[in-house]
């Protein structure tokens, strides 16, 4: 099954967008290629892959190759892609199998001087440009 789609189904799952956010992406995993690339493409930027050895043993309990991150320093968005299977097959939302990736967003309005609506709109409206459908799950503290 695939979840491709357009972006206008993921605009009323986005509303509830604050400075720090977590998303589901549906997605299947023979389209993770696609999906990073699409997600690269709609922000515009590079995503890091990290393979540290020490940032991946800061996501225990569960057990990852690899995540993705980036941080832009001009708007103070800090972005995370963390598979929601890890590598001994436990779900980080067990209820939730049909989501291939979890997205945090964090929003540092400390820094810079950042206009937090403004960068709260921005993400918001590439999160909703995906060609995956994205749901919200939950505002971290």
């Amino acid at each position: 099954m695939s979840y491709a789609q357009n972006s206008e189904s993921n605009s009323s799952k986005l509303k509830n967008m604050e400075l720090n956010s977590e998303y589901g992406i549906l997605i299947d995993k023979s389209d993770d290629k696609k999906f990073i690339m699409n997600f690269k493409e709609v922000f515009g930027r590079s995503l890091s892959k990290s393979e540290s050895e020490s940032m991946l043993e800061a996501r225990l309990p569960f057990v990852f190759k690899y995540f993705y991150f980036d941080f832009e320093k001009a708007n103070g968005l800090y972005i995370e892609l963390e598979p929601n299977e890890d590598e001994n097959g436990i779900l980080q939302y067990p209820k939730r199998p049909d989501y291939g990736w979890i997205l945090r967003t964090k929003i540092r309005d400390d820094f810079n001087h950042v206009d937090k609506e403004k960068v709260i709109n921005q993400t918001r409206t590439n999160l909703e440009s995906l060609s995956f459908k994205i749901e919200f799950i939950k505002h971290q503290e």
